[in-house]
Formats: C-alpha cells, sequence, structure tokens
C-alpha cells in the first residue's frame, strides 16, 4: 500500500527540481557560450539567471554576468551591441559575487581583480562619452572609475570638468574639491583654486570672498589669489580692510615684492596714487623683475603726461604760449620719458607683452620720436606673427 506514496513523493520532489534545474542550465549554457565567443548568446542567458529566484544569490552567476559584459566592452563584433553602462553593469556583477561568495574564497577573490581591471574600460568610456558631449554618461562612466581608484587625479579632474561642460557648477566644485583630496602637482592645484573661484564669480559676494580666501589660505604668497580677495573686499566697500590686511602681510613678509605690488594696485584703485607709486617703487626694490611693478610705474607716469597734454591742447592760443603753458607741455614730455624705462623694464621681462608694446609706442609717439614708435610697432607685428593662432 505503500509504494504508490513512494513513487509519487519521488515525482513530486523531481518536478520540483525542475525550475532549479533550468536556471543552473541557464548559467551553465551561458559560461558555455562565453568560452565559444557567443557573447550575445552568454549575455541572454545569464542575465535570466541572475534575475531567477533560485540563482539569483549565485555568486557563480554574478561573477559570469560580469566577465560576459566585460568582455562585451571594446569586443570588434559584440562591442556595438554592449550598452553604454557595460562598464557599471560589469562593476556591480562583480560586488555582487563577492556579496554571495559566503566564505569569500571561490569567486571573491577573482571578482575583486577584475573590478579593479575595469578602470581602463570605464575612464575610455567616460573620454568617448565627454568627447560626444554626453555628459551625463561621462559623468557616471568616471565616477565608475573614481570609485576603482578613488586616488586617482586625473579621474578626479575629468569628472569635474564633465560637471563643469554640463554647467552643474555645484557638481564640478563638489568634484574639484575631490581632486584636492587626490596628490597632486602645485600648479594643477593653484589652478583648481582659481577655477573655485572663477566657479563663484555669479555668486553673492560674501561666497566669491570665502573663495578668494580659501585660495589665499592655502597659497598666501600668491598674488593674483590675494588680487582677488582684494577686488572683492572693495566691491564690498571694505577698502580699508584690504589696506590693512596687505600692510600685515607685508609686516610678516617685508622682502615679498608682490605683497607691494598689491598694494601699490590698492592704492591705485582707490585713487591714491602717490602711495601707489611708493608701493610700486618699494616692489621693484624687493624684486626688480616684478613686471606689474615696472609696468604699473610706467603707466603712472604716462597717466601724469597725458594728463597735463590733455590740459594743454585745451588751451587758448595766448595761455599755450604764456610760462605757465610752456611748463605744463614741458612737465607732460617730462613724464612721458620717464615712462620709457619703465616700459623697456617691463618688456625686457616679457618680451611680447601686448600692453606694454602699445604703451611704449604711445609714449614715443606723443614725443614725437616717429622712429623709435615705428620700431616698436614692428616688433609688435613680429610679436603676433609669432603667436599661436587661435582655433
Amino acid at each position: 500500500m505503500n509504494r504508490p506514496t513512494v513513487v509519487l513523493a519521488l515525482a513530486l520532489a523531481a518536478l520540483s527540481a525542475l525550475p532549479a534545474a533550468a536556471q543552473n542550465a541557464a548559467v551553465t549554457t551561458a559560461i558555455l557560450s562565453q568560452q565559444k565567443g557567443k557573447l550575445d548568446v552568454a549575455r541572454t542567458e545569464i542575465d535570466k539567471a541572475v534575475l531567477d529566484e533560485k540563482t539569483g544569490t549565485s555568486a557563480k552567476a554574478w561573477f559570469t554576468r560580469g566577465q560576459v559584459y566585460q568582455q562585451m566592452i571594446g569586443h570588434p563584433v559584440y562591442g556595438k551591441q554592449a550598452p553604454a553602462n557595460a562598464a557599471q553593469i560589469a562593476y556591480e556583477s562583480y560586488e555582487k559575487a563577492v556579496q554571495f561568495d559566503e566564505k569569500g574564497k571561490e569567486y571573491a577573490p577573482k571578482a575583486k581583480q577584475e573590478m579593479k581591471n575595469l578602470f581602463g574600460s570605464a575612464f575610455n568610456g567616460g573620454v568617448n562619452a565627454f568627447n560626444a558631449k554626453d555628459y551625463d554618461a561621462a559623468i557616471q562612466s568616471y565616477e565608475l572609475a573614481g570609485r576603482i581608484m578613488p586616488q586617482d587625479t586625473g579621474v578626479a579632474l575629468y569628472t569635474a570638468y564633465a560637471y563643469e561642460a554640463k554647467k552643474d557648477f555645484a557638481g564640478a566644485e563638489k568634484a574639484y574639491r575631490a581632486a584636492l583630496a587626490t596628490p597632486l602637482k602645485d600648479k594643477t592645484k593653484k589652478d583648481i583654486y582659481a577655477t573655485l573661484m572663477r566657479l563663484k564669480r555669479e555668486s553673492p559676494d560674501a561666497d566669491q570672498l570665502a573663495a578668494a580666501r580659501e585660495a589665499v589660505a592655502a597659497y598666501p604668497g600668491e598674488k593674483d589669489f590675494l588680487l582677488q580677495e582684494i577686488s572683492v573686499m572693495l566691491k564690498m566697500g571694505q577698502e580699508k580692510e584690504a589696506i590693512d590686511k596687505v600692510q600685515n602681510a607685508i609686516k610678516v613678509d617685508p622682502k615679498n615684492s608682490n605683497l607691494y605690488a598689491v598694494l601699490g594696485s590698492l592704492y591705485d584703485k582707490s585713487g591714491k596714487q602717490d602711495l601707489a607709486v611708493g608701493a610700486y617703487q618699494q616692489a621693484i626694490d624687493a624684486d626688480p623683475t616684478n613686471f606689474d611693478a615696472q609696468f604699473n610705474l610706467g603707466v603712472y607716469q604716462f597717466n601724469r603726461g597725458a594728463d597735463l597734454r590733455n590740459k594743454y591742447n585745451k588751451l587758448s592760443l595766448a595761455d599755450a604760449k604764456k610760462p605757465t603753458g610752456a611748463k605744463m607741455e614741458a612737465d607732460s614730455k617730462l613724464y612721458f620719458s620717464k615712462s620709457i624705462p619703465y616700459f623697456e623694464a617691463a618688456l625686457k621681462l616679457r618680451d611680447c607683452d601686448k600692453s606694454a608694446l602699445k604703451s611704449l609706442e604711445s609714449a614715443y609717439v606723443a614725443l614725437k620720436k616717429n622712429d623709435e614708435a615705428m620700431k616698436v610697432a614692428t616688433r609688435s607685428d613680429e610679436c603676433a606673427k609669432q603667436a599661436p593662432a587661435k582655433k
């Protein structure tokens, strides 16, 4: 009497095993197809397997899925069939393989290694997407590469570039700050701080000032950063505080030529010309190779001459012949002459600086030294020919 029951129980057990066997077969088919190079079949089978209740927690299934998608990337036949986020799918599949490898010895070590191997695919995918102006896809790929190698400087910077190209400036700022946490060359760090200030250009003054002060704190001797901080402070009506700040910095570092140049620029913007001249001269005394100080002193002398020349030109013929008129014209020539050595000194430091060349030419023209003016004009033309063409 018991025999039919046993037979029935065995039949039911066999039937219940069919779905699991079918899904295990899907994993096996995927592996065999992968080995034969039939990645399209392998992909279809393994995608079914990982969604199944029975094999969805199989480290073997997830590892196989990672391998299939990874091999599709850049494949001469199946590369075009691979989804844009194939590297992401492969990486997450390997993560699942690690998760479901209970003992952590069979698939976890291989999966972790394959995750590292995906770095190149993720990074290159980001580059390709960026070049195609698909910035969202680029960000996704770069961020995946960043997960694989968090300390890679290039990945952090390229992620920031993609956010900036997308005009997601909050995302760009976050990415640039992440880049600052990676090993960077000093110049690259300075460039990032300059960029962070630029990203705040349309922000409230307080945010602009905070960005500038962060840059100055990182590089106290960087003239451009200090100038930006001073510029924002002046915009906020903090002229006295700005002057005090630079003067205090000079007390700490009295041989810093850049600080005197910044102070001169600050006095210049505030209309305190005599104090500006004194500060620029101190900058030159500290370092004769300070281009800004040399050039700005030349500009000061030239402007004094131009101001007197304009006043002289407005005089009547009778007043121009008077001693006061003659002195005005003589003084204007004196100031134009005084500007020339400064412009020439500046050009020794930057031989093709457009502003310095134009100013020197104008000084010679004002003195009616046309031959000298023509020489400077010719020099400007030669410099223009040497300059790289703008694309």
